[in-house]
């Protein structure tokens, strides 16, 4: 979000102020020093201060209460090699009516995509 900018407060420091009523917010930041200094969250619901060296690639999940409310926090590689994916699934289907199938892809960063409804026809 444009708005939402993280702000460069001193050359060590950057803030970041954000709302969300539900849906996904976040950002990226990309560090000089990948072991050194601290991630502090401070919301109302999360409180949490993480060493940026203990920040991988498995979610640190700081759950919010309730609705499936909480903070992620994880490292993303600084190139990802992999560009495909083939999947197979046995899905059991309605053999009375049309069965609308989606699909929901979750990038790396968190950003989700969902298809148009796929439809299958007894």
């Amino acid at each position: 979000n444009i708005e939402k900018r993280l702000d460069q407060v001193s050359p060590q420091r950057v803030e970041w102020s954000s709302l969300t009523t539900g849906g996904f917010i976040g950002f990226d930041a990309w560090l000089d020093d990948m072991v050194m200094g601290w991630l502090r969250i401070d919301t109302p619901l999360v409180k949490k201060t993480i060493a940026v060296q203990d920040i991988g690639r498995e979610d640190i999940c700081l759950e919010a209460g309730g609705l499936g409310r909480r903070v992620r926090v994880y490292r993303i590689p600084e190139e990802n090699p992999h560009k495909r994916l083939r999947l197979e699934r046995k899905i059991p289907l309605n053999p009375d009516r049309d069965n609308a199938l989606y699909v929901r892809i979750t990038l790396e960063d968190g950003h989700v995509i969902w298809s148009s409804p796929i439809y299958l026809v007894p």
